[in-house]
């Protein structure tokens, strides 16, 4: 492998390839993802400083939505023909435009919800054929971002030439990198099989409401810089697989913005006022470095407080960024659970965490040894407790229960009167009886 190939690995993947290597090798590829990192970061300051000094600084979203989305356009394509692949990235950059500007203009929350939520679901089904890319996440943050930035008058004339001049530049390179890939495969075809009994299509309609109704919702509401609170709950929406790590996630989404803001406001008031602007790009070059999900949330913090200290102070930027982070995160679990109990469980139930809750304890209680099993699942005291208290209850928790070792297969997590040889979770009507099942396992077995 080449010293320029190995520039192209993602952190993640570089620190694979070093578990194994000889020492040179591992000397090489932390060189690599140094230099990776380095580059991003002096491209990223041209870029994002000449396009904002063209066109204005008010425009500078567009012009980091825009840079974030060229660096992807190398590696993630539309997942049909370049054509079509043209097409509609011209629709997206164009509804990237104009969504955020129109969904702020009547302040009303019905529709500023319609505008956001058909423009996010027109740019995520254009765009994310192959969610596994990440297309979901950036495109959504693009949308945020420009969301919590908007412009009027002559400053929108100018964010409608670098967004030409954006679309021109990531159509290149869209272009350069797939046009010989999915040639057969169209968009009309891509339309015709959408169906809301697919889990792709239920994840794209979950991502646009969630985050079009919180935008809608905290932009009625007048919040101050409500857009980190859409960027906390779009990189959870945003996640393919979020039904197996949802609590991990928040978790580390959570402590990340704790940690990396507390952290800014230590060495930001130590820090020197000359070299106050070096704390941006330092944090932006160990981001190129990280690849834990809280790592990065903490770097994150970085350049978004540096932003803002000079508009709101250090500590209540510091204060803000934490309380924005937290709406986003309750926003996000308490829409998660309900759309997964409400829409999730009727048109995709093997995807729903709530099934996948179910199976498990259904194969937990198949497992048991036979002196076990016809053993009372619940013991006198459990009996008589009705429900655990309401700490323990919430459906909404952001860490895993801790349970009796009797109960934790079983017990679901809300609060349900307990009964004894019962399987009491909402999804277990979606499940076959367990003694039908032994019984049918143990005549497999037999044959």
């Amino acid at each position: 492998m080449s010293f320029y190939q190995m520039m192209q690995l993602d952190p993640a993947s570089n620190r694979k390839l070093r578990a194994d290597a000889a020492p040179e090798t591992v000397r090489k590829l932390r060189l690599a993802m140094v230099a990776r990192s380095a580059l991003i970061v002096v491209f990223a300051i041209a870029f994002i400083g000449l396009m904002s000094t063209w066109f204005g600084s008010e425009n500078s979203s567009m012009a980091v939505s825009i840079f974030c989305i060229l660096l992807a356009s190398r590696f993630a394509g539309f997942g049909y023909r370049i054509s079509d692949s043209l097409l509609c990235m011209g629709l997206s950059f164009f509804l990237l435009l104009t969504g955020p500007v129109l969904a702020l203009l009547p302040h009303e929350l019905f529709w500023a919800l319609a505008i956001d939520f058909v423009s996010l679901l027109a740019i995520i089904v254009m765009t994310c054929e192959n969610p596994e890319l990440g297309n979901g996440g950036l495109y959504t943050f693009a949308y945020i971002f420009l969301s919590g930035n908007p412009v009027r008058g002559e400053a929108f004339v100018q964010r409608a030439w670098l967004t030409v001049l954006g679309f021109a530049l990531c159509g290149f390179v869209l272009w350069h990198n797939h046009r010989d890939q999915n040639r057969d495969r169209t968009f009309v075809s891509i339309l015709r099989g959408f169906s809301l009994r697919s889990y792709k299509c239920q994840w794209q309609l979950r991502l646009a409401f969630g985050v079009s109704l919180l935008l809608a919702l905290f932009s009625t509401l007048d919040m101050t810089r409500f857009m980190w609170a859409g960027f906390a709950c779009g990189s959870l929406l945003a996640d393919v697989e979020v039904e197996s790590h949802i609590h991990e996630k928040l978790r580390d989404r959570l402590l990340g913005a704790v940690i990396g803001s507390v952290a800014f406001w230590l060495i930001w008031s130590v820090l020197p006022v000359n070299l106050e602007p070096l704390l941006g790009p330092v944090g932006g070059l160990c981001l190129g470095l990280c690849a834990e999900y809280r790592h990065k949330t903490m770097l994150n913090c970085f350049g978004a407080l540096a932003l803002a200290a000079g508009m709101y102070g250090l500590q209540g930027a510091v204060l803000l960024r934490i309380i924005m982070t937290l709406l986003g995160i309750l926003f996000a679990i308490l829409f998660f659970y309900v759309y997964d109990h409400f829409v999730m469980t009727a048109f995709v139930p093997e995807k729903s965490r709530m099934t996948r809750s179910a199976e498990r304890g259904l194969q937990t209680m198949e497992d048991r040894s036979p002196a076990s099993r016809h053993a009372p699942l619940f013991t006198p005291e459990e009996k008589e407790k009705p429900c655990r208290s309401p700490a323990e209850a919430s459906p909404f928790l952001l860490f895993p229960l801790s349970l009796p070792a009797s109960v934790e297969p079983l017990q679901p997590p809300f609060c349900r009167t307990p009964a004894p040889r019962r399987f009491s979770h909402p999804a277990a009507s979606r499940l076959p009886s367990v003694s039908r099942t032994i019984r049918q396992r143990t005549a497999a077995s037999k044959k």
